[in-house]
């Protein structure tokens, strides 16, 4: 079945599925790096929040096997488990007082998001950008954010650098973060399968001194993490030794102190290669690879 037929069938029969009175649509949805995906939403008379039920990975799993059937089982029971039931108050949004304690950054990939970055307020780093967000504090919306605009900016009365002094106090402090072995972090991934496993299986760099994962306790937009105050100094200090950072996705970095000769390209070749097989388009946050500087207390983009 071709793709968009998929969309509708899944569309008409979820709607069959369900019993209560409802709409659904199939929407275009702009994701990180101006990757576009199909959304299925499902609207409930009374509620004015819904959750966005993406159909790609779906028709992945169709065309493998999966029958339609139970796509759409699944997709109802997404989203019953995730729908808020009562009409959430979104007017707090315009009230910035309401909202400055839990406004937050991440980065992004400057180039991929020339778009996006035309309707956000953002600043520039290197090859990226710094957005702001709203992370929701409703436990019953788990990590769901709220993406900031020019026009609630302006509504605020603030601009992008405002909000970076308030996003650089906020964020640390809502999404603590944390460095750990790679091989710890594979290790509780895998489980005790990976007893064996060493950087230099990783990198293929003979005694590269360690490596190590940043990213924030939700391992959600993690690698923003390499802005917080103090987090690479500290780290460099501890290491005694500059720093080489790996973006590895939006979601961490990966960190290996530089105590030998430049190993930057082969790094870069690296990054790039983990970029083009490892990961989704949306994840990846640049095939570049980052140098962090003790003397300077800098970072900056490998040559």
């Amino acid at each position: 079945m071709e793709y968009n037929k998929f969309c509708v069938t899944v569309k008409e029969k979820v709607k069959e599925a369900l019993s209560e009175s409802v709409s659904v649509e199939v929407r275009d949805i702009t994701k990180n790096n101006s990757v576009i995906l199909q959304g299925l939403t499902i609207n409930t008379a009374g509620e004015n929040i819904s959750p966005t039920i993406y159909l790609n990975d779906f028709y992945e799993a169709y065309e493998h096997g999966m029958t339609m059937d139970t796509i759409v089982n699944e997709v109802v029971r997404i989203y019953r488990e995730n729908r808020i039931p009562d009409r959430m108050d979104v007017s707090f949004f315009t009230d910035f007082e309401k909202v400055k304690e839990r406004i937050a950054f991440k980065l992004v990939n400057f180039e991929k998001n020339e778009d996006l970055l035309k309707t956000v307020p953002h600043i520039r780093f290197l090859d990226l950008a710094i957005v702001f967000y709203y992370l929701m504090e409703d436990s019953t919306m788990k990590c769901a954010t709220i993406l900031i605009h020019n026009d609630h900016a302006k509504s605020w009365g603030k601009d992008a650098d405002e909000l970076w002094e308030i996003a650089k106090e906020n964020t640390p402090k809502l999404l603590n973060c944390e460095i750990k072995d790679i091989v710890e972090v594979l290790k509780d991934m895998l489980g005790q399968s990976c007893d064996d496993f060493s950087e230099n299986d990783v990198l293929g760099i003979e005694n590269s001194g360690g490596m190590f994962v940043l990213s924030n306790k939700s391992k959600v937009n993690g690698a923003a993490c390499i802005l917080y105050s103090d987090v690479l100094d500290e780290f460099a200090d501890e290491q005694k030794a500059d720093l080489y950072i790996l973006p590895s996705s939006v979601h961490e970095v990966i960190i290996l102190p530089a105590k030998n000769s430049d190993d930057s390209p082969k790094l870069k070749q690296m990054v790039e290669e983990v970029n083009d097989t490892q990961l989704e388009e949306q994840e990846i946050l640049s095939d570049n690879v980052y140098y962090y500087s003790r003397a300077e207390k800098k970072v900056v983009l490998c040559s």
